[in-house]
């Protein structure tokens, strides 16, 4: 069993005089102000004797570059005191891209899942394309393998305001958009009336 932390790269630069905080309704944060919302997954999730698997797409320009380092060095001190075994793989995601570049995304999000995976993924950073053919590729491997478990899948609404806090951001729980995306997966004709009641019931 392996434990896989899926995400793309920040692009945009980041402003170390002003960090962002992450808050959330949907999780109990600790209080360590991470610089990327997957960490928080990372920390929560990863125990001693984990086998664990560091997925980034990351475009090939210097900003994200940059911050993916960063992200790595975060992850390292997340795990520096725990017996682990980690790989980061990094998805190299090309500058000049067409409408076939977010087909051979999925390809490749696709071949880096392994039977009996356990998938926690942050969809927060990048172009909306990426999120979406990532999205599309996760249900895939989790109806198309043996035995994988999409555990939970964030996202993090960035904003800037004059808080004295500063610039803060809300961590989402998109799990159970993940779930109605399964039920719709599969719906099979003439059934909408009675998944419209289910719907009815599940989503209050």
């Amino acid at each position: 069993m392996r434990k896989v932390f899926l995400s793309t790269s920040l692009i945009s630069k980041m402003d170390p005089e002003k960090p962002t905080k992450y808050i959330s309704d949907d999780f109990e944060l600790n209080s360590k102000n991470y610089q990327f919302p997957l960490s928080y997954l990372i920390d929560e999730n990863v125990e001693e004797g984990d086998k664990v698997a560091i997925i980034t797409a990351v475009t090939q320009t210097e900003t994200p570059m940059q911050n993916y380092e960063t992200y790595k060095q975060e992850v390292l001190k997340i795990v520096e005191n725990k017996n682990i075994d980690i790989e980061f793989i990094e998805i190299k995601q090309a500058v000049e891209f067409d409408a076939l570049t977010f087909n051979q995304f999925f390809k490749e999000v696709a071949n880096l899942i392994q039977d009996n995976d356990i998938i926690f993924t942050d969809i927060t950073f990048g172009m909306k394309c990426y999120s979406i053919s990532m999205f599309i590729a996760l249900a895939y491997v989790t109806k198309a393998g043996v035995n994988v478990n999409m555990d939970t899948i964030i996202y993090a609404q960035k904003y800037s305001g004059n808080r004295e806090e500063g610039i803060t951001s809300k961590i989402y729980d998109l799990t159970g958009l993940f779930s109605l995306n399964t039920l719709a997966g599969n719906a099979r004709t003439g059934q909408k009336k009675d998944l419209d009641e289910l719907l009815d019931f599940i989503i209050d």
